[in-house]
């Protein structure tokens, strides 16, 4: 798997538009957050196989995401390569989604409440 920066923009767009929920902040204001957000790549065909970003949420640093269905191995490498660049810090993720949650605890976060999760990244 490749984690880079979006290498094509309309096709993340394109992606966004089919993968995304209303959770989900649009296209447009998480590919400014250039510094902190991440595509994943399939290796061998280079098909765009999801997005994690990191968002401020009252000074909580928030991981969020979405990706194609059936890519949970692909999500959980690329939750542990976004994690290696927050050595020191604690990450914390929200969803209301059960196969996001389960994806989020296999990832080593932990439930705080119904749909907050925390992880100590050290």
């Amino acid at each position: 798997m490749i984690v880079r920066r979006c290498k094509d923009i309309q096709e993340f767009k394109d992606f966004h538009k089919q993968y995304a929920n209303e959770r989900i902040p649009s296209a447009e204001s998480i590919l400014r957050n250039w510094d902190y957000h991440f595509c994943f790549y399939d290796e061998e065909t280079l098909e765009l196989l999801g997005c994690i970003y990191l968002e401020d949420e009252n000074g909580k640093i928030m991981l969020s995401g979405f990706s194609k269905p059936k890519q949970i191995d692909k999500v959980l490498e690329a939750i542990h390569f976004v994690s290696t660049f927050m050595a020191q810090d604690v990450l914390y993720s929200r969803t209301d989604r059960k196969p996001a949650k389960l994806v989020l605890l296999r990832a080593g976060f932990e439930k705080i409440d119904n749909e907050l999760f925390i992880r100590k990244v050290a």
